[in-house]
């Protein structure tokens, strides 16, 4: 039940609808998500990001260790050359983190988006999205 919640349209919500059409919004992006979306209603033309997947940001950067000044770390923007790919003990969604930031690639979800009517735009990212 949780995942039939979690896969809505955010966009589908009679909330989001009117603050959308009091704005003038006429299109939305998204992103794929492990679990799905449903977006059967009528609604906002969607335009979807493939193939990475913003996952989570504002963690400890994992190489800013390696630039310090006496006890504080500086940033050097190593996270622009250093990609840091997690492994988990058990099997898991393939994770990218670059810097403060965890990507997840979302090659595998596209079949299910690809065919849903109200995607009809697509933008392609064919790197990391930084």
């Amino acid at each position: 039940r949780q995942l039939r919640e979690m896969s809505e349209c955010p966009w589908d919500a009679p909330w989001e609808r009117d603050a959308a059409a009091r704005v003038g919004l006429v299109r939305a992006d998204l992103e794929m998500t492990p679990q799905g979306l449903r977006a059967d209603a009528e609604g906002l033309p969607l335009s979807l990001h493939l193939p990475f997947t913003f996952v989570t940001g504002g963690g400890a950067c994992p190489v800013a260790r390696f630039n310090r000044r006496g006890s504080l770390s500086v940033c050097s923007r190593r996270c622009r050359d250093t990609v840091i790919r997690p492994s988990f003990p058990v099997r898991t969604w393939n994770l990218v983190q670059v810097g403060q930031t965890v990507f997840m690639p979302s090659h595998s979800l596209a079949p299910h988006y690809l065919p849903l009517n109200r995607i009809d735009r697509l933008i392609v990212e064919p790197a990391l999205p930084m």
